[in-house]
């Protein structure tokens, strides 16, 4: 749900970021790995790109 400010200038609505989305920015910028690093990692299978439903509404199997 967009939350829009009453007075704000643009009015543009403000969606909060998905889970995962700044994941290779944060990879590369904080840090320090290559492209070709996360990529490597990536075809080895060693980065969670997506998570599932559970994990996002904090489900557990408890």
């Amino acid at each position: 749900m967009p939350i829009r400010w009453k007075d704000h200038p643009n009015n543009t609505p403000l969606v909060a970021p998905t889970p995962g989305q700044h994941n290779d920015r944060i990879r590369t910028e904080r840090l320090g790995r290559s492209q070709n690093e996360i990529e490597e990692l990536r075809q080895a299978g060693m980065l969670v790109e997506k998570m599932s439903k559970s994990i996002v509404s904090g489900e557990t199997n408890q």
